[in-house]
């Protein structure tokens, strides 16, 4: 018998304020509500339907409880990156959102989406996304 292999396609990072000690200093916000722009949409449904996963080893100890051999991580506030109107800003927090990323949830078994950085008016560095 063939058995089924369950892939999360739609997991979600759970970005906390640790995120911010990675956006360069000019650009630093103190929370990541002053970050990210907002629609006013409760995505953590007051807490009641949200599993505490604020790294790598956290997911996969919840994909091994729910059965699940893979997952594909997606940001939550971070979906509001396309919200960011000053373009400095904006590459600033995709390096910030790709290098916190890839210290604290990639694994062989996590898949995390990342944002393009572009060169923005002001910056003299290239991302080697």
């Amino acid at each position: 018998m063939k058995t089924t292999r369950v892939i999360d396609a739609d997991g979600h990072i759970r970005e906390t304020d640790v995120l911010l000690d990675y956006v360069e200093p000019p650009y630093r916000r103190a929370s990541l509500r002053e970050l990210f722009p907002s629609d006013g949409w409760d995505r953590h449904l007051q807490g009641r339907l949200w599993i505490d996963v604020p790294d790598a080893a956290a997911w996969l100890r919840a994909m091994a409880q729910g059965g699940m051999e893979r997952a594909v991580l997606f940001p939550t506030f971070g979906l509001f990156h396309s919200f960011i109107r000053d373009p400095d800003v904006a590459v600033a927090v995709s390096r910030a959102y790709n290098t916190y990323v890839a210290e604290h949830y990639r694994t062989p078994r996590v898949a995390c989406s990342r944002w393009p950085c572009c060169r923005s008016k002001t910056s003299t560095k290239r991302s080697k996304n």
